[in-house]
């Protein structure tokens, strides 16, 4: 059925689409874990620098652990994926509660596009979901302006 079709490529799309942020958000994480330690060391010196303040006890005091932190732990996240896992399930559920006879099916009438429901008696809606017309034992009849 081409309904179920659609269903099935949606799905794809949406997997397509949640690997790949999936790996825009490590990349973000990894860039960003980079860019912190980075303007921390920098912050650093610059205290060391303007309190005449020895760099290197500094940095043994407040960064070296930060950063060893940062590197042994896998599981450090600037971004809750568990947050993120609970919307993308949401999604998942929503597209899998669409009922088939939900779905509008598109169509090209009269050189226009249309979208309407399969069932007998269904409605005919153009791009901006205003019914324009009604599907009647098959046949598409539009509503005159």
């Amino acid at each position: 059925m081409k309904l179920q079709g659609n269903i099935k490529v949606i799905n794809r799309l949406f997997e397509v689409y949640k690997k790949d942020y999936e790996g825009a958000m490590e990349n973000l994480q990894k860039s960003y874990l980079s860019d912190l330690i980075k303007y921390q060391d920098e912050l650093l010196l610059k205290i060391s620098t303007d309190y005449g303040l020895n760099y290197e006890e500094l940095y043994a005091k407040y960064l070296k652990n930060f950063k060893k932190t940062i590197k042994k732990s896998k599981s450090f996240q600037l971004i809750d994926e568990d947050e993120l896992d609970e919307e993308l399930n949401e999604i998942q559920s929503t597209l899998d509660d669409v009922e088939p006879n939900r779905v509008l099916e598109k169509i090209v009438l009269d050189g226009s596009t249309y979208y309407y429901d399969q069932k007998n008696g269904g409605s005919i809606f153009n791009k901006d979901a205003e019914k324009v017309g009604d599907v009647n034992n098959g046949k598409f009849m539009l509503h005159k302006n």
